[in-house]
């Protein structure tokens, strides 16, 4: 954002005047600070307003009813209690230590790249099923032909046997 000097200010201040004159300049002035006072009183009601709002439809739903009724529950279930057997159950069976030792035996076993290239391989593949059976020699005509007979000509049609 530029810098505004003091001669960028007296600028302005000599053009506000000789736009407006020196009589205008109070009411307008007063106007200005209307409008400012104005525009921060319907910002501090529009807020109250939402609070009021918000308020009546936390009434209207029982949020404060739903949330005492979950914190019941959570205190009858035990979730807490559960959430720290779990915790000690992990550290216990040493299932971080597991997934770890996992981790390493993929790593050197080049099992991630294994897979990789399967699945590069099980891809090309499939382009080039798909390639040859767009692109086969094979007619309709062809297909009924026997092997070691002649094929079909237009004088001689081959009969079908069903």
């Amino acid at each position: 954002m530029p810098n505004i000097g003091g001669w960028e200010i007296l600028i302005v201040v000599v053009l506000i005047l000789i736009i407006f004159g020196p009589k205008k300049l109070p009411e307008l002035g007063s106007s200005l600070g209307r409008s400012i006072k104005g525009f921060k009183k319907g910002l501090s009601e529009g807020k109250e307003e939402v609070k009021t709002t918000v308020s009546e439809v936390r009434d209207a739903v029982g949020i404060d009813d739903i949330k005492s009724t979950v914190g019941e529950v959570r205190e009858s279930v035990g979730i807490d209690d559960l959430r720290s057997t779990v915790k000690e159950v992990r550290e216990a069976s040493g299932i971080g230590e597991l997934k770890s030792g996992l981790k390493d035996i993929r790593e050197a076993s080049g099992l991630d790249e294994l897979t990789s290239t399967v699945k590069e391989v099980r891809d090309s593949t499939n382009v080039k099923r798909n390639l040859k059976s767009m692109f086969s020699d094979e007619t309709p005509a062809s297909k009924d032909v026997t092997p070691g007979s002649p094929p079909p000509t237009e004088e001689t049609p081959t009969e079908r046997t069903d």
